[in-house]
């Protein structure tokens, strides 16, 4: 996954933020409250991890909607020119209208295909399928999905990790341990990890009902 390189360009840059104090705060023992210095940060292309994880969902997407659509056409037949903008892979969250959208999204289907289906809902306890028809709705709708950086580490005001700034001798810089990087998601939810298994579960809904289309392809199905 390209996403996946350019975070760990991110994870792999030997000093990616500079983190400076008051001096006169450290050697009074009072809590640090440090500013960080990004000027060093090695340029990380968020405007293409954003292009990327909104390719992705809109990919993941299709895929499903490309299952409805030859699911309506191998039960039912090609389906009506002016039925095919309404056949879509439903992603229901109330059972109360389940009925209603699986007779307008799935003309035809029988009843065996439309069981599997309901095994995938959102009100049936399935949340992948919530979660990428939330993160293509922002993207179809909206804008290109956000992507944010996020940095984490730790830091104290020990003398073995301060010392004085050699630029600004009434500042301090102090090291960060364990300083780890990552994008996420616009809910927050680490953006690799997510989309990583959304494209699991969706190659696992087609590999499933790829029998009933009399073929089996062999699938590359994303580790956990």
């Amino acid at each position: 996954m390209e996403l996946q390189t350019l975070e760990h360009e991110g994870k792999t840059d030997p000093q990616p933020i500079r983190l400076t104090a008051d001096r006169a705060d450290w050697e009074a023992g009072e809590p640090l409250r440090p500013t960080i210095d990004w000027s060093q940060a090695r340029p990380i292309d968020v405007t293409h991890a954003k292009l990327l994880t909104s390719e992705v969902v809109q990919h993941l997407r299709a895929a499903l909607d490309y299952l409805a659509y030859n699911l309506v056409w191998l039960d039912a037949g090609p389906p009506d020119r002016g039925r095919e903008r309404s056949i879509h892979f439903p992603v229901v969250r109330q059972e109360t209208r389940w009925k209603a959208e699986a007779t307008g999204r799935l003309p035809g289907v029988t009843p065996e295909h439309l069981a599997i289906i309901r095994e995938y809902q959102p009100f049936a306890g399935c949340s992948w399928t919530a979660t990428l028809a939330d993160l293509a709705m922002i993207d179809r709708h909206r804008f290109v999905l956000d992507v944010f950086r996020e940095y984490s580490g730790a830091f104290s005001n020990s003398p073995e990790t301060v010392s004085i700034d050699p630029d600004n001798p009434t500042r301090v810089v102090v090291d960060v341990g364990g300083l780890d990087f990552r994008f996420l998601l616009p809910d927050e939810r680490p953006a690799v990890e997510a989309l990583a298994t959304l494209s699991r579960e969706a190659a696992m809904l087609v590999w499933r009902m790829q029998g009933d289309f009399g073929e089996y392809d062999e699938l590359t199905i994303p580790r956990q």
